[in-house]
């Protein structure tokens, strides 16, 4: 089935005459479109260009394809001009894909900054797998993403602004064995079934098979690594409240919990064991003003995240985010 981004592709190659061209123009990388067309060519079951020195060339599918896509297009365009028409106080909107601890440690705070700051604007955030929030990006289905950065190597179509590192521990229920165990190490969290928000960076995967190999020796490690993985961390930490699961958290993703009292932090934290976020767009989309605050409003919520740190690192029994590992 067809849809109305298909037909700005192709219209959009159609047009330039060459894939990196239409790139350009359309604010996404030239091996997102590729891809982009060979998924459309495989439902069409066709070719739709013939690639040659001097460009692309349409085949007949191509031009049969665009023959009422020029007409489908303008009417589309017009329908949306007359619903801005009829939402009239709604200036915008604005397109947010967010990893899942990114989203829950600073995003839903700049999403409630930003309700006061832009009422006119419609904000649309999404949460998901922090890879898959990368290639809504690059997609252009998202003009802003924030999410974990490092893993990223040479971005040039992307603008990244690192965000500040906030501490990370394990969340667990309160009667949960390892609570008061002393020199706790990750080994001995390990095992109990650990429970991941989306997919963890390799700079966190590392120590963990380390420290997986130790419990292992010992006939001490959970059989299923991780034990679950979810998007969200509250639904993660749903799980820990009726299991012996452990969930890794942030200070403002644990801090309800630790004031309602229904899941506690085991004694433990490393200083490599922290967020390493950042605000990303593409470099052929500018950020529009309305985007702008949006950043402006994640700038905030990052730096007010920094007295929930304090919070989580007095409960682990840690000075601070780089400090020594706590000892029992």
């Amino acid at each position: 089935m067809l849809d109305v981004r298909d037909l700005e592709l192709v219209e959009a190659i159609t047009t330039h005459g060459s894939f990196a061209r239409a790139s350009r123009v359309l604010g996404i990388g030239q091996p997102a479109l590729t891809r982009q067309v060979a998924a459309l060519e495989h439902r069409l079951r066709g070719v739709l260009f013939l690639r040659g020195r001097q460009g692309v060339e349409q085949t007949d599918l191509c031009r049969a394809l665009m023959a009422d896509a020029g007409d489908l297009l303008a009417r589309f365009r017009a329908l949306n001009a007359r619903l801005g028409q009829v939402r009239g106080g709604q200036e915008r909107e604005l397109a947010v894909a967010a990893g899942g601890y990114a989203a829950e440690t600073v995003g839903m705070a700049a999403l409630a900054r930003m309700l006061a700051a832009r009422p006119r604007v419609q904000v649309r955030f999404a949460l998901m797998n922090w890879a898959l929030a990368l290639a809504r990006l690059r997609d252009r289905e998202a003009e802003l993403a924030v999410l974990e950065i490092s893993e990223f190597g040479s971005e040039p179509d992307l603008v990244i602004e690192p965000l500040r590192q906030h501490a990370g521990a394990f969340a667990a229920r309160v009667g949960h064995p390892l609570v008061r165990r002393a020199g706790l190490t990750l080994a001995d969290i390990l095992a109990y079934p650990l429970c991941f928000v989306g997919r963890a960076p390799d700079r966190i995967l590392q120590p963990f098979a380390a420290a997986r190999g130790i419990a292992q020796q010992v006939g001490g490690a959970y059989p299923a690594f991780p034990a679950a993985i979810v998007e969200s961390a509250v639904d993660a930490l749903r799980v820990a409240r009726a299991s012996d699961a452990v969930v890794p958290v942030t200070g403002t993703v644990m801090a309800p919990w630790l004031c309602g009292g229904e899941l506690t932090l085991l004694p433990w934290h490393e200083p490599w064991f922290s967020t390493n976020f950042g605000i990303v767009h593409l470099r052929a989309r500018p950020p529009s003003a309305t985007t702008t605050t949006f950043i402006e409003c994640l700038r905030e919520a990052d730096r007010e995240a920094e007295a929930d740190d304090v919070t989580l690192l007095a409960a682990v029994g840690a000075s601070s985010p780089f400090g020594k590992r706590w000892i029992g």
